[in-house]
């Protein structure tokens, strides 16, 4: 129905959007500041962030927003907040299990 839109959409917050430069995405289980800190850090002030809440109709029928691949093919980063996991997350590509976080991030980036 009518009114039924993005946050983004709304009138007093869409001068504040614009094309995303950083796809972000973050488990549903996740605390809100970890994801607003991994937005935030070493971060280049024209970046615009994309993120689901904001940009994705919480409505019934919003499959077209779920659809998250023209948002990717747009952007020049993409984030996945997650909160910090100790020990072992990966097997390297020898079979080995010693890839940590910081080495999986490395390996990313």
């Amino acid at each position: 129905g009518e009114g039924r839109c993005r946050f983004a959409e709304l009138p007093g917050v869409r001068t504040f959007t614009g094309a995303a430069t950083v796809f972000m995405s973050h488990c549903w289980g996740g605390r809100w500041g970890d994801l607003v800190a991994a937005a935030c850090a070493g971060a280049d002030t024209r970046r615009v962030v994309w993120i689901d809440v904001f940009a994705v109709r919480q409505w019934p029928g919003n499959g077209a927003d779920l659809d998250f691949r023209g948002v990717l093919e747009g952007c020049a980063a993409a984030i996945v907040a997650a909160a910090p996991i100790e020990g072992t997350l990966l097997k390297d590509g020898d079979g080995d299990e010693g890839m940590n976080s910081f080495k999986a991030r490395e390996a990313f980036l």
